[in-house]
């Protein structure tokens, strides 16, 4: 590579998208405003889909962009689509879009400049994230657009700590440095890495926060940028009071042995919650949802949460629900 060049790889996985939002998503990539500097390519990974991409004629507008392909991967599960795309890509960053991502025209441009001024932030996300409602949603969904990861952050932030912290970015349009994907898909190919993503109804994923704690681990830092903003465009079907509680409970179900995979060296103590924890749990819950935003059904998300971070420190021990666990999320109707 030259000096004071970048080479981007676009990686965009899909699997059954919703024609209408997949049509804007294949449109605003193919819109992508090329760094002056360095290559670019584009590939569009499908993960299985049911009908055929090439149907849609967005696709097709895509797919005659320079350096513009079409993969697929026939393992279901997004974090799979990723590590396609992974062994695709040729260049040293990695953009990586879902089917309901809407970039602006100067997404790349703000990206590569972002990966040349900080050298040792491994990962970039966008600051700002926009939620946009496709189909009738309920009148209370709007205001809760936080859910789907809605933000407008003022000012960049990046760190390097073995912890998820608010400014380290979730999937949404992120980016990664080639060297941190290449370690990540060894852990992944070698089996210390077991996190297929969401797959089907399924709402369990952590494949975003190993990819980000692998940066970390290699000594790179990961954050957010308010120069990078994007669209996030959420269907109707996923705007429902138990969808929202269902992805609660599968993003934080999921995160102990995520984590713990990424740092062995921690696991031995993340055990099950003592009943003194699960109490502060439980009250937390219901001081910031009940007392503070007199919010019932926000105690609802927040119970979700409570309930997948306990069931997450079994999942991470390979451990059966105990009985009462079993109740409560059954009493959630969470699976």
């Amino acid at each position: 590579m030259e000096s004071g060049t970048l080479n981007l790889s676009v990686v965009i996985c899909t699997y059954n998208p919703d024609r209408e939002v997949f049509t804007r998503v294949m449109d605003s990539i193919s819109a992508l405003q090329r760094p002056k500097e360095g290559f670019v390519e584009f590939i569009l990974v499908d993960n299985n889909s049911t009908f055929s991409l090439t149907e849609m004629d967005a696709v097709d507008r895509f797919l005659r962009v320079p350096n513009a392909r079409l993969v697929k991967e026939t393992k279901q599960g997004h974090a799979f689509a990723r590590q396609k795309g992974i062994k695709e890509a040729k260049y040293e960053v990695v953009v990586f879009f879902d089917d309901d991502n809407e970039p602006p025209s100067d997404y790349l441009l703000q990206m590569a400049s972002l990966f040349q001024a900080f050298p040792n932030v491994g990962v970039w996300g966008p600051g700002r994230v926009e939620v946009m409602f496709f189909g009738q949603v309920p009148a209370w969904i709007p205001f809760n657009k936080g859910e789907f990861q809605a933000k407008n952050l003022g000012i960049r932030q990046f760190a390097c700590v073995k912890d998820w912290l608010s400014m380290y970015p979730p999937g949404t349009g992120f980016a990664v440095r080639t060297s941190v994907l290449k370690n990540y898909l060894q852990q992944c190919e070698t089996g210390m890495y077991t996190d297929a993503g969401r797959t089907g109804g399924a709402t369990s994923s952590a494949e975003d926060v190993q990819i980000v704690f692998e940066a970390v681990k290699m000594g790179f830092a990961a954050g957010t940028d308010p120069s990078l903003s994007i669209n996030h465009l959420i269907i109707a079907r996923k705007a429902t009071y138990q969808y929202l509680k269902k992805l609660r409970f599968g993003m934080s179900s999921a995160f102990a042995k995520a984590y713990c995979e990424c740092f062995p060296e921690d696991a031995p103590v993340i055990n099950p919650y003592r009943l003194s924890e699960i109490v502060g749990l439980v009250w937390t819950a219901f001081y910031v949802s009940i007392i503070r935003r007199k919010s019932p059904r926000f105690f609802a998300f927040e119970m979700a949460t409570v309930t997948g971070k306990l069931a997450g420190r079994f999942i991470k021990g390979a451990m059966p629900y105990p009985v009462w666990l079993r109740w409560l999320i059954g009493f959630q109707h969470l699976k």
